[in-house]
């Protein structure tokens, strides 16, 4: 009873030819220098693609291609990428990652030299399985001042920009789960950059809604944590950064929380699975039972995600298997222990090789690191929460379209805290 997520969503195969669409002649064609950094990232990503005669199975994404396919009723135009090959050919195979910005204009630094803006539009692309890529944009969450936004908001920027598009992963490499990679020499990552300037903005570009309704539900369909006492949040150091004031502080006990109403013990530091459900249990019961007094008025917040993603010697296969089964598991005990208690799951928060320094890319605890991976966890859990009638706390879309967020620098994990703030305050009205 587990439950499988699509990688992408369902969209016509024929490139430039679907039923009500064209191509235009307007494109953008991105080509990537190897210098020698790169051709190695290539040569050992190729050498996992062979098969036992020794012919790659897969030609690893070189070139690409970007042309405007219209909406013949004018409502739907948007971009989509063509992956070509090193030796120039088009690729009729999907499997590729990509992280997709656009940037309009620039600031200045404090030292008044010219740098590049924080993205105005961030791109999903999603994966059409015959090589090409529809890429979806939307304007990344920048503060406060755009919660108001509605969902029928669009932006048209009406100046050039900066194009960049960053090649995470090819042939299906940054999917493969724990176990699969492990005597490999890295783990396939290409992180190749194709930057291109003084390209118009992309046809469509959707404003960014925060979660739990924008703020423009019914208030009796809002969120609100503020109601409750005590919130108690379980997990590891990504939930410690969502709840905690000051998530640089390690190895405090019990740190102080962001909301008066916060408790946070220590991080937890295992995955949830069958060999961690007990330890998830205990540390449930120890937290909730301090708040005995207030126990019809406490919520609780659980997640779990980095640790099932990244950690080497978890195996879960591409489903998360073990991970699905433990996560009921832990939901119908939490309901059963404590019917009193307000059950909240935090969303994975999305993970972004692109932004991990490359010394770190080589450590076995990003071999298993990819969007893919992350997106797909998200998705599962997401379900799962419907399911079992769990509200979801769902921070997954405003951390992917914002890459530029992650601390430390070269982390591509964890997130600055005052943008953890921001998100937080979406569910304290």
């Amino acid at each position: 009873d587990n439950v499988e997520v699509s990688s992408g969503r369902s969209v016509p195969n024929n490139f430039g030819s679907a039923p009500g669409r064209t191509s235009n002649d307007w494109s953008v064609l991105l080509t990537h220098e190897l210098d020698g950094s790169s051709m190695h990232r290539l040569i050992r990503a190729h050498e996992q693609l062979k098969d036992e005669s020794g012919t790659s199975w897969c030609n690893i994404t070189s070139n690409l291609l970007i042309v405007l396919e219209r909406d013949e009723n004018g409502n739907d135009d948007r971009w989509v990428l063509q992956s070509h090959s090193f030796d120039g050919e088009r690729k009729t195979m999907g499997g590729d990652e990509y992280h997709v910005t656009w940037t309009q204009g620039h600031h200045n630094n404090e030292n008044g030299t010219a740098a590049p803006s924080l993205p105005t539009a961030v791109a999903t692309a999603f994966d059409r399985n015959d090589g090409t890529y529809d890429l979806r944009f939307v304007a990344p969450p920048r503060g406060p001042g755009e919660l108001s936004s509605t969902p029928d908001d669009t932006l048209f920027p009406d100046t050039n920009g900066t194009l960049r598009v960053t090649l995470q992963y090819s042939c299906g490499q940054g999917a493969i789960p724990q176990n699969e990679k492990d005597d490999w020499r890295s783990s396939g990552c290409l992180n190749y950059v194709y930057e291109k300037e003084d390209v118009p903005a992309p046809p469509y570009v959707t404003r960014f809604i925060p979660p739990n309704g924008g703020r423009l539900s019914p208030s009796s369909e809002l969120i609100n944590l503020t109601k409750y006492d005590k919130v108690v949040a379980v997990g590891d150091s990504v939930m410690r950064g969502f709840i905690v004031k000051d998530p640089e502080l390690k190895n405090v006990i019990e740190p102080e929380t962001t909301k008066d109403n916060g408790y946070y013990y220590e991080n937890i530091e295992a995955p949830l699975d069958s060999d961690n459900l007990a330890k998830f249990h205990e540390w449930i019961q120890r937290d909730l039972d301090k708040f005995s007094s207030v126990r019809n008025n406490t919520a609780l917040i659980v997640g779990s995600a980095a640790w099932d993603i990244l950690r080497p010697e978890v195996t879960q296969g591409r489903q998360f298997t073990n991970h699905q089964q433990s996560i009921k598991k832990l939901v119908n005990w939490i309901k059963t222990e404590y019917p009193a208690v307000d059950l909240y799951w935090l969303s994975p928060m999305a993970i972004h090789i692109h932004a991990v320094q490359e010394k770190n890319v080589k450590n076995g605890l990003m071999r298993y690191m990819s969007s893919s991976r992350s997106r797909y966890l998200y998705d599962v859990q997401k379900m799962i929460m419907e399911e079992m009638d769990v509200t979801f706390l769902d921070v997954y879309k405003a951390t992917f379209l914002s890459a530029e967020q992650h601390w430390p620098v070269g982390d591509g994990i964890h997130y600055k805290k005052e943008f953890c703030r921001m998100m937080l305050d979406w569910f304290y009205l």
